[in-house]
């Protein structure tokens, strides 16, 4: 059944703009994952329904029926909407935009995904380029010192958090012999775990 005119106006509008315009109408559930949309876009755009609710204190059937709320047919068309906007920022940022962003969608497949490719490229570019002008080179160079010098590392991370220690774990156990994950999935397996330290 083809949309109508309202319906595909409304679908050529921002996420962002949706997520602002309902935010009030939201369940607490639902405003937990549009906040994390507006804190990280470009990461929430290549989640998982499952990661963005896991990411966000969510769940995943959150994150799919927020989809639904702001007019999408489903969760992968939010995912494509959030990453045609990143991309569109991207080259945007740059000036070197030479298609309007509804040109990705509208590409036949080989095109659309070799675009998909060039922006999401330039994304990480500019990301790498915005790292390398925030981190102080003296408080890098101490953390890199004090994991050399600990006898065990801990890594905790919570919510959205929860991603980036499950990598920084497989990560500095391929150089580290004594890494442990403390895993946040109960509280009280947490505060165990915890309490352990030192031992």
């Amino acid at each position: 059944m083809e949309n109508s005119m309202e319906e595909r106006t409304e679908m050529e509008r921002s996420v962002t703009d949706l997520l602002v315009e309902r935010y009030a109408s939201l369940g607490r559930g639902k405003r937990k994952v549009a906040d994390y949309i507006f804190r990280d876009p470009a990461r929430a755009a290549f989640m998982t329904a499952a990661e963005l609710g896991e990411s966000s204190g969510a769940s995943e059937a959150t994150a799919i029926r927020l989809a639904a709320d702001l007019g999408f047919d489903g969760y992968p068309q939010l995912q494509k909407a959030l990453g045609r906007e990143l991309a569109a920022a991207a080259l945007g940022a740059r000036g070197k935009s030479e298609k309007p962003p509804e040109a990705l969608a509208e590409a036949p497949g080989d095109a659309a995904s070799a675009n998909m490719l060039q922006y999401t490229l330039l994304a990480d570019a500019q990301r790498i380029r915005d790292t390398l002008e925030s981190v102080d080179p003296q408080a890098f160079s101490l953390a890199l010192e004090l994991l050399d010098s600990a006898r065990r590392i801990y890594l905790i991370g919570l919510r959205e958090s929860a991603v980036l220690a499950r990598m920084m774990n497989r990560y500095l156990r391929l150089i580290y012999d004594d890494v442990i994950l403390l895993d946040g999935g109960a509280e009280n397996d947490l505060l165990e775990q915890a309490g352990r330290i030192g031992m």
